[in-house]
Formats: structure tokens, sequence, C-alpha cells
């Protein structure tokens, strides 16, 4: 939650909007939030009716649960829904985001990830196991409700990571949206989900003091998952780096028992994603 209250305050600082958060694992807690409406999952799930949801516990449910979340808020009324990730923090108008919406049912992000054929061809090859588009941030228009609900009944069929099936959690599903359904924008403004992983893609410069993405984009808004994190701390992207020290400074100021290691610490799934990584390099070997 604490993550959740710095990216609410960096909305906050420039729009009045409605902010909710979804807690899928603290029904019987009681949780502060300041500028934000909590919603529990069992007062999400019974609506649904979705039994299948169930099943899923930790990251899965969490996962599971974003277009059921977005599709509630565009049933209570909302005209637009942007859906961010709680480790992501705003830096500069979403203008470019809510403008999109008006004239389209959805908005998504690529993941930019390296798409050169002759050069670390493991992120070219990523765009096809982990997906184009970056669940993190997903925007939805009230002319959008089916495709939501498409992607809810997905995610109820399965969300698990299972390259040979062609399975990536939530995410892979986000590739069929623009074939299916009309009217589905892919944001190239490349200020928006900025990352560890679009560092070549999305080159950072400043530019009269202004931090800028590829020469001209300004900086939208960061997605500071472990992996960007990590990236930041060991040099790799060293034009992130005040910025990350203050996002760490807001979490602390917000959770006085926040450690910073907290957030880059190696999981499970992480091990899986080094194994997948040099399985990858065996089999490139026998091509």
């Amino acid at each position: 939650m604490y993550k959740t209250q710095v990216l609410i305050n960096s909305i906050r600082s420039s729009y009045e909007v409605d902010n909710y958060c979804l807690v899928v694992d603290a029904n019987d807690a009681v949780i502060s939030s300041v500028g934000m409406t909590v919603l529990r999952l069992d007062e999400l799930l019974p609506k649904s009716h979705r039994s299948g949801m169930h099943r899923y516990s930790g990251d899965n449910l969490r996962w599971a649960c974003k277009p059921l979340l977005i599709n509630e808020l565009l049933e209570r009324g909302y005209d637009q829904v942007l859906y961010f990730d709680n480790d992501i923090r705003l830096y500069d108008s979403i203008d470019v985001l809510i403008e999109q919406l008006m004239s389209h049912s959805l908005a998504l992000t690529p993941h930019w990830y390296l798409s050169d054929p002759t050069d670390k061809q493991y992120w070219l090859e990523a765009s096809f196991r982990i997906g184009l588009y970056n669940a993190g941030f997903f925007g939805a228009s009230v002319t959008g409700k089916s495709a939501v609900q498409w992607w809810a009944a997905c995610c109820e069929y399965n969300v698990k990571k299972s390259i040979s099936r062609g399975l990536f959690d939530d995410q892979r599903y986000l590739d069929l949206l623009p074939i299916l359904f009309d009217k589905v924008h892919i944001i190239k403004h490349k200020g928006c989900n900025v990352a560890g992983w679009n560092i070549q893609n999305c080159p950072r410069s400043l530019e009269d003091g202004q931090l800028r993405l590829d020469g001209k984009w300004p900086l939208v808004f960061i997605h500071f998952n472990a992996f960007t994190i990590r990236k930041i701390r060991a040099g790799n992207d060293p034009l992130l780096s005040d910025l990350l020290a203050q996002y760490f400074e807001e979490l602390r100021s917000v959770n006085s028992n926040f450690v910073s290691t907290d957030l880059i610490r190696y999981s499970l799934s992480d091990v899986w994603n080094f194994i997948r990584h040099m399985w990858w390099y065996v089999q490139r070997w026998f091509d």
C-alpha cells in the first residue's frame, strides 16, 4: 500500500480524479489510505460471477483481477479508466493518455524491447514470449467494455507462465486486442512506461536540463519494478538515478520501515526466468 500511496500522490499533484485500489490479500486488515477508495476482493468477485478466479493466489490473483477491476469501474459509470501497477510513478501530464481515450476504446503501451535481429536477439524473441505490450498500464473507455470483459474471461481461463503454450500471466492476451477489437490505440509516446527493459529503444538524454526519451519525448511515468531498479543501481540507466533516489525518499516518507533492498530481492520467479534465459542460449547454440 505504501507504493500505491506514492503513485496516488503523484497523480493528485496534477489531477482531481477518483482513485481506486483493489486489495486482494488483506480483507480483514484496516488499511490506511489517503486520496483513494479501497476495494476488497470479496466486493469484486461476487459481482463478476467468475468462480474460476478463486483458484488463484498471490501475484496470479492480482493479475487475474486487473480486468475485473477495470470493468467494475466502467460499470459504475466512469467514461474512462486508467489502470497503473502500484510500482509506477507519474512525472508529467497524462493528458496524452486521456486524450487518446476520447477517440479510442483501449490504450496499450509497448514494451519497446530491443528489436535488433543482429544483436542480443534474446530481447527480440522476448516480445513473442512475454508479449508486445506491458500490462502495468491499461487504458479503457466505456466503448471498450466488451474487450475488457474478454480479457477477464481469458484471465479466468488461465494466468500462468507457459512459454510452450504461448501464455505469460495476464499479459500475452493483450497481443490479440488490436486484432479482435476496433479503436485500440498503441501509445507510441516513449515517455510512457519507461523501464529497464526499454533503455535501448527509448534512449534517455538531457535536453535543456529536461529528461527526454529518444531525443524528444518528455518523461510521463516510470515503471519502478525490480528489474528497472536493478538496472539503475547497476549504473545501466544513469539518468534515472536521481529519480530513483527521490522515489525511495517518497516511499520512506509514507513507510518509515521501508528498506530499498526489499524491492530488488530475488524471488523464485526470478530464478525461473534465469533458467529460461539459459535454456534459450542452449537452444540458440543448437540452431
